[in-house]
């Protein structure tokens, strides 16, 4: 069903009666994927979970294909209990998830190193089509929808938590694109970057529907009206880590 016109209906009916049986659990439900997410003090009601994924499966003529899943524990520390495994789930240290590599301590390394690799081959193609007398313009849009839709792809959820280092080797991969002359585009990686986190922070502030609204903070109430500010939300406390995330970090930019 996947491609076809009444695919996305159909998967909303099929797949709205999947939920957690455990309150404070998640499910992350795609077209051909399914997340569960579980916090440390619901570890005991895993089990309970999957049982009940099979069992949903199994009303709807499917099959929870257990060697094809994975489990992946998020901590930044090092636990000094390691949690018991899902029996026939098989437990990694990174998982991809559409397409955004997620590791176990919340570092993007790997991510980018994916990126950086596939930027590469990009930048080789590229330089075959220049050499084959493909226009400087064309070099460009081949290049903008390609090797930069790439390092950009979804950089919502991952560009906050890069260090500098990470950030230097995206900004080399243009740099180099600009200098082999194969990228001419007036927008630089860091404007995507930063108009992609404001549309997106947009949207979700002024669509009470969006997905991703319920995230947010309570509006604050005042009782003047002062100089017009950015947002009207309440500013959540903030770490170093924490102002990472999305929305901790446009709550405190657009101000």
């Amino acid at each position: 069903m996947q491609g076809s016109a009444i695919g996305p209906v159909s998967f909303i009916i099929m797949a709205r009666d999947l939920k957690t049986v455990s309150g404070g659990n998640e499910m992350l439900k795609y077209a051909d994927d399914c997340y569960l997410i579980v916090p440390e003090s619901k570890e005991s009601t895993i089990s309970k979970e999957l049982e009940n994924i099979e069992a949903w499966a199994s009303s709807n003529n499917l099959a929870l294909n257990k060697s094809k899943s994975q489990e992946l524990i998020v901590s930044r520390n090092k636990l000094q209990i390691t949690p018991t495994t899902a029996p026939g789930i098989e437990r990694v240290s990174k998982l991809t998830v559409l397409g955004v590599i997620l590791q176990e301590d919340l570092k993007m390394n790997s991510h980018i190193s994916s990126l950086v690799s596939r930027a590469n081959s990009d930048l080789f193609a590229l330089k075959t089509m220049r050499s084959h007398g493909l226009s400087k313009r064309a070099l460009t849009d081949v290049c903008r929808a390609t090797l930069i839709s790439k390092l950009t792809y979804a950089s919502q959820a991952w560009y906050g938590f890069c260090s500098s280092e990470e950030t230097l080797r995206l900004h080399s991969v243009e740099n180099k694109a600009r200098r082999w002359g194969l990228y001419e585009g007036n927008s630089t990686l860091a404007d995507i970057y930063d108009k992609a986190d404001k549309e997106l922070f947009k949207k979700v502030s002024i669509q009470p529907h969006h997905v991703l609204h319920p995230m947010l903070p309570p509006v604050k109430a005042t009782g003047y009206n002062l100089r017009p500010r950015g947002h009207s939300f309440t500013l959540p406390s903030k770490t170093n880590f924490s102002s990472r995330n999305f929305f901790i970090r446009m709550l405190y930019s657009i101000i």
